[in-house]
């Protein structure tokens, strides 16, 4: 079976190319957003696989399977930088980890995103548990085209699969959306 353990990172890259084309207006203005606000009202909820995730407000939300994904939430108001337009997203896949064990898996991501990221600088790595099932975090920033990107992966295993949940955005842009990535990516629930 082929193991494709660099796709959260070229699925993040793709997606991240297709954001910035994507005709949204500016945001104007940060400040402070209660964390109630932060979410949106309703779960977005998968059966097949089966897991929920809350997104956050008023993003769009994308589960056609383009690119492989479960779901894609993008943020409908695109930051602009260099007079480019690029809007954070948020993205679900999952893979078959057959064959492989937790650690080669890992560490074939923590590769590919510094094989296939200009760049790439590591800013957090770590192991965790999401719902008794291990999980990791792996994020850092990139340059891609004119963009110098953050991304982070939280990757849950669950029963053969992982479960890659990928947040990206500008890197002068994080402090906006940290709050609203960590709080989303810790509503999944397998």
């Amino acid at each position: 079976m082929r193991h494709t353990a660099f796709l959260p990172l070229l699925l993040a890259v793709s997606l991240s190319a297709c954001s910035f084309i994507a005709p949204v207006a500016p945001s104007s203005g940060s400040g402070a957003t209660m964390q109630q606000d932060l979410l949106s009202t309703t779960a977005f909820m998968s059966k097949d696989p089966t897991f929920t995730i809350t997104p956050p407000r008023n993003w769009k939300v994308d589960s056609s399977g383009h690119m492989g994904t479960i779901v894609v939430f993008q943020n409908p108001t695109a930051d602009v930088e260099s007079a480019s337009a690029f809007s954070a997203n948020i993205y679900v896949i999952q893979e078959d980890m057959s064959g492989m064990n937790v650690q080669n898996y890992i560490e074939a991501n923590r590769t590919s995103m510094q094989t296939f990221n200009e760049g790439f600088i590591s800013t957090d790595d770590r192991e965790l548990t999401v719902d008794g099932n291990p999980a990791y975090i792996l994020e850092g920033t990139y340059t891609q085209d004119a963009f110098q990107l953050r991304s982070r992966q939280l990757i849950i295993m669950k029963d053969g699969f992982a479960y890659i949940v990928g947040a990206t955005t500008l890197a002068s842009k994080w402090d906006k959306y940290k709050e609203v990535f960590n709080t989303s990516l810790g509503s999944v629930q397998l």
